[in-house]
């Protein structure tokens, strides 16, 4: 009778962990993180959110992931934190890796205030001025322009803190409404200032 022990490998790198959308740009929805081995023999792969040792992976509640076709390993995450993966290619060989995720933002910037818009008869022309707010992550903000029920600017995207709305005739029946939201760099959009 020959008894075979499982063999200990090095498993320094054994699991290299990315996200998508990268770290550095902000998103308002899902990160897909994604684990990928150094070694094709895995018998076991989990995560789990917070930081982990391979010891904890006993006894914590975890998830275990299945490779896809091109042999990678991934699971979404909808809010900021740690993030550990566990990998196991034998009873001696076992590993963990953690990821920071930090780009998931979903608080909505505070909306544009002090929105104007004023009517030029002789140039048939809106004016629309407004105050960005204070945010450092404004990305642009989303205008509509309605005289009555017709829609003359639908959600145009516009930088700044004003627009011409030209060739709009006068009609003392339809009023002219405006509104505008805020978007961030992540896509969250504010309350709309009309």
């Amino acid at each position: 009778k020959i008894d075979v022990e499982d063999v200990a490998f090095d498993v320094s790198g054994l699991i290299s962990l990315s996200q998508s959308p990268a770290s550095n740009v902000p998103t308002n929805a899902e990160v897909t993180v994604t684990a990928l081995l150094s070694r094709s023999d895995a018998q076991t792969v989990k995560w789990a959110a917070g930081t982990h040792t391979v010891e904890d992976f006993a006894t914590i509640r975890s998830t275990e992931l299945t490779a896809d076709e091109d042999g990678k390993y991934s699971f979404n995450v909808t809010e900021n934190g740690t993030y550990t993966v566990y990998a196991q290619c034998n009873s001696k060989s076992k590993a963990v890796n953690v990821i920071n995720v930090a780009n998931i933002d979903k608080v909505a910037p505070a909306a544009v205030t002090n929105l104007a818009a004023n009517y030029v008869y002789s140039s048939k022309r809106v004016n629309v001025s407004w105050v960005n707010p204070l945010v450092v992550d404004l990305n642009h903000l989303e205008i509509t322009v309605k005289q009555g029920d017709t829609v003359i600017v639908d959600k145009t995207s516009v930088t700044g803190t004003s627009i011409a709305v030209n060739n709009v005739e006068y009609n003392s029946e339809k009023e002219i409404s405006v509104s505008i939201e805020a978007v961030d760099n992540a896509g969250n959009h504010s309350a709309k200032a009309k």
